[in-house]
C-alpha cells in the first residue's frame, strides 16, 4: 500500500479512500508513517545502486565515441573559444570529461520552497548522472523549537539530534540551485570518476558564477558555460515585447512592431540558431538576415545576409538564383517592419548576436531533458501537498530511475522489499514502457512535429491579434484612473 502511494504521489488519506472504496480495513497513521519511511529508504538505496551502473555505462559510451588520446572538436573549438588540442580523457589521471545539462527545481513555486533539487544530465547519452536534494525543514527541529525548555537542554537535544537532522541547507530557497551545483561538481571525481566539462543551463541562475569562483577542477581546468536555446529564445521574445512597449513601436500602422510580429521575429531568431548549429559566422548572418529581410522594400532591399540558392527561404535570393526578377516585397514579405522600427531594434540584435552569446548557443541544444525529468519527479510528489524530506528524496529517486530505466524500475524496488513482482505486474510495466516509447517515436516524426508547430503558431497568432485589437486588459493600476 505504501509503495502504491509513492507511485501516485499521495499520502495516508488516499489509503483511507482506497480501503473505504474496496471495503477493507486500513492501517493506522502511525504504522503508515513507519512503513512509508522504510519504503522511501528502499527506493533511495535501490536507485543509488542503479545510478552507479548508469555512470559506468556513460563512461563506456564515451570511451567508444571518444577513444583515449583522440582529439575532440566541438562547436566551441569551431567558434575559436579554445584553440588548444584536448581530449575527452585527462592524460594525467584518465578521468573523462563529459558535457552535461544542469537545472534546479523546487517543490513549491515562488522561491519559498522548503525543498530544492539540482539534477545533472549527460548531454551525449541523455542519462541522469547525479542529483542533489536540499532541505530547509526538519519536523523534529520544528517541534523542539516550539517547546519551552532551558537553553542547556535545548542545546543538548540539538547535539544528539544532529546526525538525524534533515536540514542540509540554511540559506534562501533561491540559493538552492547554486548550492546543488557546488556539491555536484565538487564530488564528481571522487564519487563518479568524471569531470563535468561544460554546463548547459539557463541564464537566470548564478550557479555557473559559483562554479567559476569555486574552480572545482583547478585553475587550469575551468568549467565552460553553454546556454539553453529555449531560454535564449524566450529572452529574445521578452526583449522584443519590452522594446515595442517602451519605445512605442507597436500599434496598427504599417510596419509597426505588433505582438504577432514580436512572436514571428522571436521564432526567426530561434530558426537562425538551429539552422546554423556549429557555424558561428553563418549563425550571426542568419540572425541579422531575419531582421534586415523584414525591413526590406522594393526601393531599399537588404537581402545580402539571406541564404543564397534556389532552396533559400528568402524569396528575393531564390529569384536571383533562378535568374528571375524578384517579386514585390508587399506581396512576399509576411512580416514587414518600417525602417525606423528596424533601426531601433539594431542594439537588441547586436546584444543577442554578440560573439560571447553565439559561442554559448552554438551547440543548438536545450534543457528539455531536464524539464522532462522535473515533471516526472513531481508526479510522485505534487507541489500542492506538504511532505517531509524523506518523501521528497524518494520522489526524486523514483523520478530519476524512471527517466533512466523506465517503469520497470518498480519491479527492482519490489525485489529489494522482498516482494517479488508477479508476471502480471511485469507485463503491465513492460506494456507501459512500450506504449511510452511508441508515443515518443510518433511525436518525433516530422509530420506530427510539423502539425504541432503549425497548431502552436496558429494559436499564438490568434492570441496576438486579440491582444492587439483589445489592448491591455489586465495589469497593476489599470483601474486607478477610472
Amino acid at each position: 500500500m505504501c509503495l502504491y502511494t509513492h507511485e501516485i504521489g499521495k499520502g495516508f488519506v488516499s489509503t483511507d479512500k482506497f480501503c473505504a472504496a474496496f471495503g477493507m480495513p486500513n492501517m493506522n497513521k502511525r504504522t503508515f508513517t513507519k512503513k512509508d519511511k522504510a519504503v522511501s529508504g528502499t527506493i533511495v538505496s535501490t536507485v543509488t545502486a542503479t545510478m552507479d551502473t548508469t555512470m559506468d555505462m556513460v563512461k563506456e559510451i564515451y570511451r567508444e565515441v571518444y577513444p583515449p588520446g583522440e582529439e575532440i572538436h566541438d562547436e566551441l573549438d569551431n567558434a575559436g573559444n579554445d584553440g588548444d588540442e584536448e581530449t575527452a580523457w585527462s592524460e594525467d589521471d584518465g578521468v573523462p570529461w563529459i558535457d552535461v545539462t544542469f537545472d534546479g527545481t523546487w517543490h513549491k513555486r515562488g522561491f519559498t520552497s522548503l525543498y530544492g533539487v539540482g539534477i545533472v544530465i549527460d548531454s551525449l547519452t541523455g542519462y541522469v548522472v547525479d542529483y542533489q536534494v536540499l532541505s530547509k525543514y526538519c519536523h523534529p527541529c520544528t517541534i523542539n523549537a516550539s517547546q519551552d525548555m532551558p537553553a542547556a537542554a535545548r542545546e543538548a537535544w540539538r547535539v544528539q539530534h544532529a546526525p538525524d537532522c534533515l536540514i542540509n541547507h540554511e540559506a534562501s530557497s533561491k540559493a538552492m540551485e547554486k548550492e546543488a551545483a557546488i556539491q555536484i561538481w565538487g564530488r564528481s571525481v571522487e564519487r563518479h570518476g568524471v569531470r563535468y566539462r561544460t554546463m548547459l543551463s539557463d541564464g537566470d541562475s548564478v550557479a555557473f558564477a559559483a562554479l567559476t569562483a569555486l574552480q572545482p577542477y583547478g585553475e587550469n581546468r575551468p568549467v565552460r558555460k553553454k546556454e539553453c536555446v529555449n531560454h535564449v529564445h524566450k529572452r529574445m521574445g521578452t526583449a522584443l515585447r519590452k522594446q515595442a512597449q517602451e519605445a512605442r513601436l507597436g500599434g496598427r500602422g504599417e510596419g509597426r512592431l505588433t505582438a504577432d510580429k514580436c512572436r514571428k521575429l522571436q521564432n526567426y531568431f530561434r530558426g537562425a540558431i538551429l539552422d546554423n548549429k556549429g557555424n558561428q559566422k553563418e549563425m550571426e548572418d542568419g540572425i541579422w538576415a531575419s531582421l534586415f529581410h523584414c525591413a526590406s522594400t522594393d526601393e531599399d532591399p537588404h537581402h545580402g545576409r539571406c541564404p543564397a540558392g534556389e532552396d533559400s527561404w528568402c524569396f528575393y535570393r531564390k529569384a536571383q538564383a533562378r535568374g528571375e526578377a524578384p517579386g514585390p516585397h508587399a506581396q512576399n514579405l509576411t512580416t514587414s517592419l518600417s525602417r525606423d522600427v528596424a533601426r531601433q531594434l539594431i542594439p537588441l540584435y547586436k546584444r543577442m548576436s554578440s560573439s560571447d552569446m553565439l559561442q554559448k548557443i552554438l551547440h543548438g541544444k536545450t534543457q528539455n531533458n531536464n524539464e522532462s525529468v522535473n515533471n516526472v519527479v513531481w508526479v510522485h510528489c505534487p507541489k500542492t501537498v506538504f511532505v517531509g524530506k524523506n518523501r521528497v528524496d524518494a520522489a526524486v529517486a523514483n523520478g530519476v530511475a524512471k527517466f533512466n530505466r523506465g517503469n520497470f524500475q518498480m519491479a527492482e524496488v519490489m525485489d529489494a522489499m522482498c516482494l517479488p513482482a508477479s508476471d502480471f505486474t511485469i507485463n503491465i510495466l513492460e506494456a507501459r514502457d512500450t506504449a511510452r516509447i511508441k508515443q515518443a517515436d510518433k511525436s518525433a516524426e516530422a509530420q506530427f512535429a510539423l502539425q504541432r508547430r503549425l497548431r502552436r503558431q496558429r494559436d499564438a497568432a490568434v492570441r496576438a491579434n486579440q491582444e492587439d485589437r483589445e489592448g491591455e486588459m489586465y495589469g497593476p493600476g489599470l483601474m486607478a484612473d477610472h
